[in-house]
């Protein structure tokens, strides 16, 4: 095999510990942030910013072995069921002599954008919204890592890993996420899917405008997916199923250029409640509801996708204190304090805690 060209404009922080020719990772100095000033009209703002941020989350919905329960043929299905699959650890004999290389793929919610401090803008780290307290960070910081490649890059699709991607208005561009790999990673995590075909931002952005039918209405109004029309709906849920079969080539593509890797596909935590809501999150019960299926889908093609190509999957999601209005949640809601993340995506803990449960997952 053949490896890439170096690549420059992604980021290659080194965590201890270091050989002694291994150049430091420098002081990286806390992303610029404003608390937000007010309530509905700032939420509804959030929201729309939201859009040009977004890289996804997910939810849950009851499922069998062949795939996740169509919501409306089971309406009374459990929304907070999880996988229950067993997850491989990492071999024995990696553990013993420590991960030489970690290689980390995804989108906004691996990159931590928003959450203090941020990494050092080599190339596109700060284009990208990278933080050093992601979770991929924390895993490499805490871990016998000798060296963390960080990929992973906000509003990343499925397609960001072999494709380049597009960022702004003045299109920066990011370099397929692929090419952070060089043939000799012990350890490569990837989690994409909910921004195919722009699912979680189209969400975000349509839900924005109905906002104000959504304060204040009725529990079980479902303007947000009125707005969509059946047509739209039906759209969603393409672009949620379709994830399997694009992550799916991904990662044969990742396998044929690092064979001797472990890959790791980790999936988004819930994000929309399944009981009540709040003004944190503009939505009547029945809309978080039903984005708690919608969004489902996205993380059991997440897994699907994991085991056609016969790699390991890590569910981060819990049956409470995880999605926005829940106690204890590890998503914002559209109010964030300064330097603990962008709204509707994880806070710091948040990262903090998906750190732990991979982990756990993938330890003996």
């Amino acid at each position: 095999m053949v490896p890439p060209p170096d690549r420059p404009d992604v980021s290659d922080l080194p965590v201890p510990p270091l050989p002694p020719d291994d150049p430091g990772a420098g002081d990286a100095g806390p992303e610029d942030a404003e608390g937000p000033p007010g309530r509905r009209g700032v939420l509804a703002l959030a929201l729309a910013v939201v859009v040009g941020l977004v890289a996804g989350a997910a939810v849950l919905l009851t499922r069998g072995d062949d795939g996740p329960v169509d919501p409306a043929a089971d309406p009374a299905a459990d929304l907070l069921v999880v996988s229950t699959a067993p997850v491989e650890p990492l071999p024995p004999e990696l553990l013993a002599r420590g991960i030489r290389r970690y290689v980390a793929m995804g989108d906004s919610f691996s990159a931590g954008p928003g959450i203090a401090p941020a990494q050092e803008d080599s190339g596109t780290a700060l284009t990208c919204g990278r933080s050093t307290r992601s979770y991929p960070a924390l895993i490499a910081a805490r871990g016998d890592v000798r060296r963390f490649v960080d990929a992973t890059c906000s509003g990343a699709s499925t397609a960001a890993v072999t494709d380049r991607q597009l960022i702004g208005a003045d299109a920066v561009v990011v370099p397929p996420q692929i090419r952070a790999l060089n043939g000799r990673e012990d350890l490569i995590t990837v989690s994409l899917g909910a921004n195919d075909g722009d699912l979680f931002a189209t969400v975000f952005a349509v839900c924005a405008e109905v906002v104000e039918q959504s304060v204040g209405g009725p529990p079980d109004a479902t303007p947000c997916r009125d707005a969509f029309g059946e047509a739209g709906v039906a759209g969603l849920e393409a672009s949620a199923t379709g994830i399997r079969a694009s992550l799916a080539a991904d990662l044969e593509a990742i396998r044929r250029r690092s064979p001797d890797a472990v890959v790791v596909v980790v999936g988004y935590p819930r994000i929309f409640p399944v009981a009540g809501t709040c003004e944190d999150l503009l939505l009547t019960d029945a809309d978080a509801r039903w984005l708690a299926g919608l969004f489902n889908v996205v993380v059991a093609s997440q897994e699907q996708a994991a085991r056609d190509a016969d790699v390991r999957f890590v569910d981060l999601r819990t049956t409470e204190g995880q999605a926005i209005c829940e106690e204890g949640t590890w998503v914002n809601g559209g109010f964030t304090a300064p330097g603990d993340g962008i709204g509707f995506h994880p806070s710091a803990d948040g990262m903090a805690r998906a750190a732990d449960r991979i982990v756990e997952a993938l330890t003996p």
